[in-house]
């Protein structure tokens, strides 16, 4: 490494998520040096896929810019990645320790195309916030749906606390475009406008029905909500990183801001769900 160049940071999984929950989305670039299959299993939300094997001929696509967090299964590939990014003059380059494996965050699924039949590239403001409302729409009806489906009390009232949740979600989308688009009359005229059918993520209501099936307890709804959240925050993230404009690009930025709190949100659910499980443990 030249006497010059940054030297990388190592930071364990705990500090890089506290360092990712203090940016804005799209700050950091999250950097993940596994291989297509290992990301595809589970990767973080947003994470920019470059295996190590092809990192040195791939350097102009990773921006120089903004800090770099840099992850693999372990933290030796990205060690490895950390030290031959510093070489060639990133200057903020931070390692994961531990890697994926020591993640206890929410993650996201799938290929890097996962969702993205959805976006053509030249996508203006408003149809982004249409697509964002119908597949808010789409979830909170899909959540309604198992809240009627199921005989237990504590999925029924988890999974209608759901569709609430996604209710308030449309609502921020909404308050979004009518700030960008003044003039537009109810949210009924969005509503009109937003015509996909995929849910949150782009994901299919088949491939969500799926993972819904004998659940159990309401910690299983809120784990899978937390997932739908992470593939919805990973989608904003990836689209914003090829939109051609920057107006597009601030709403999907905001979009993903909005996923995370979200996130944030269900994982309060969860805390709390643990300390009443404990409580009647103790009892």
């Amino acid at each position: 490494m030249p006497q010059n160049a940054a030297r990388p940071r190592d930071m364990d999984a705990d500090t890089a998520k506290a360092m990712l929950a203090k940016a804005k989305p799209g700050e950091i670039t999250i950097l993940d040096v596994r291989q297509d299959w290992e990301y595809e299993e589970l990767h973080l939300p947003g994470a920019k896929l470059v295996p190590l094997g092809e990192l040195d001929g791939r350097l102009e696509e990773i921006p120089r810019d903004k800090p770099l967090l840099v992850y693999c299964r372990s933290g030796k590939r990205s060690s490895a990645a950390s030290s031959l990014l510093a070489g060639q003059g990133f200057a903020q380059v931070n390692n994961m320790l531990g890697g994926i494996t020591a993640w206890n965050g929410a993650g996201a699924v799938g290929p890097r195309t996962s969702g993205m039949q959805y976006w053509r590239g030249d996508e203006t403001p408003e149809e982004i916030l249409a697509l964002a409302f119908a597949m808010e729409r789409e979830l909170g009806s899909f959540y309604a749906w198992l809240a009627s489906s199921y005989d237990d009390p504590g999925l029924k009232d988890t999974f209608a606390k759901l569709a609430g949740f996604e209710d308030k979600h449309k609502l921020v989308v909404y308050h979004l475009y009518k700030s960008l688009f003044p003039q537009s009359a109810s949210i009924e005229e969005l509503a009109d406008k937003a015509t996909a059918t995929a849910m949150e993520g782009g994901r299919d209501s088949e491939d969500v029905l799926a993972e819904a099936q004998g659940f159990d307890t309401a910690r299983d709804a809120l784990e899978m909500a937390m997932g739908v959240e992470a593939q919805a925050l990973d989608l904003y993230m990836r689209y914003a990183a090829l939109a051609a404009g920057e107006d597009t690009r601030a709403v999907l930025r905001d979009l993903a801001r909005e996923e995370s709190g979200h996130l944030k949100a269900l994982g309060a659910m969860m805390d709390r769900l643990g300390g009443k499980g404990a409580e009647e443990e103790k009892s």
